[in-house]
């Protein structure tokens, strides 16, 4: 990709969200991407609504999108309120590279919206960043080009450890359907991205976007430049 590539940066929220809670890290890496040289459009989205929504409706909406079964994407409930939002902006557009980062249940319903587009003929499949996203199933078109970012460091053995629970919730295998739209068992398929980084950010999964004390590491670096320096390689080593 040249260094003129146009990108579309959707940056979607999870159940219960504070209304600015994500701008900080959408203007963030937005102006990355303009001081890179692309053309960029971004938007915030909310797909299952913000704090002032019943949060019961939310998590059953959120958990419907978690474990919905294999071929059974068009009834996403977040996933359909994305792509409903990119269409109403103007739609993907020939030429622009689409980039879908949600925290949260935020990355399930960017999987899901993913998994639409190609559905309905994307030519290339969108970048999804999942950011403290439950396990979810990921179809094999969209593996390689999802990620996710978990809070965790090494541990004294050098494996990496989340501090984030959220990350831990469900499987990458979703549900096996059993046909006629009812969901069945686990499914024992994998369906996991390609890539898991992990950010030795302070705190956990309401912290990957604090920009102050006392969320910095030894250096002085902010959680949200840990986390956007993780989610920056990954999108630049994809040609972004």
């Amino acid at each position: 990709m040249n260094a003129r590539t146009d990108v579309d940066l959707y940056v979607i929220h999870g159940v219960r969200s504070a209304p600015h809670f994500l701008e900080g890290f959408r203007t963030a890496l937005h102006r990355r991407l303009e001081e890179a040289g692309r053309a960029v459009r971004s938007a915030t989205l909310f797909p299952y609504g913000d704090w002032s929504r019943s949060p019961a409706v939310q998590l059953r909406e959120a958990a419907r999108d978690l474990f919905l079964a294999e071929r059974d994407a068009r009834r996403s409930v977040g996933g359909r309120r994305v792509l409903e939002r990119i269409r109403d902006g103007g739609g993907p557009s020939g030429g622009r590279r689409i980039v879908l980062a949600g925290h949260s249940a935020g990355g399930v319903a960017a999987v899901r919206a993913a998994e639409l587009m190609m559905l309905e003929g994307a030519q290339s499949p969108p970048l999804v960043v999942m950011i403290g996203s439950p396990r979810c199933r990921i179809p094999a078109p969209l593996r390689d080009s999802t990620v996710r970012v978990c809070a965790g460091a090494p541990d004294r053995r050098g494996v990496f450890r989340s501090r984030d629970g959220i990350v831990r919730i469900a499987t990458f295998g979703g549900l096996a359907s059993r046909g006629f739209g009812l969901p069945g068992r686990p499914s024992r398929k994998r369906g996991q991205a390609e890539e898991t980084v992990y950010v030795p950010i302070a705190g956990g999964h309401t912290d990957y976007f604090r920009d102050r004390e006392p969320w910095t590491d030894a250096g002085g670096r902010t959680n949200l430049e840990l986390t956007l320096d993780a989610v920056w390689s990954w999108l630049t080593a994809r040609g972004i």
